[in-house]
């Protein structure tokens, strides 16, 4: 049997390099054939930025459609659309 297989036969799942020092240890995604990272932490790509709302990695160029569907700013436009809600009503 192969370095590279696991006892079940299959390939063992190679995992993301990239270290995480917040947390203390390596990245847990998996990573394309070929890759030693994974799509959040390669270093060659498209340019990934931040959502405003909900803090995820998104590319520069996926932002829109991301804007679309996050969870984040759905909840916050649904909250501020409400007949009840009056912003800082109990603001000092």
């Amino acid at each position: 049997m192969a370095a590279s297989e696991t006892a079940s036969g299959r390939a063992a799942a190679k995992k993301c390099d990239f270290w995480l020092e917040k947390k203390n240890r390596k990245c847990g995604m998996l990573v394309k054939a070929g890759e030693t990272r994974c799509g959040n932490h390669r270093e060659h790509g498209p340019e990934r930025v931040a959502c405003a709302h909900c803090k995820t990695s998104v590319s520069a160029l996926g932002l829109e459609k991301h804007l679309r569907k996050c969870p984040a700013l759905a909840h916050a436009t649904a909250r501020t659309r409400a007949p009840y809600f009056v912003r800082d009503v109990n603001a000092g």
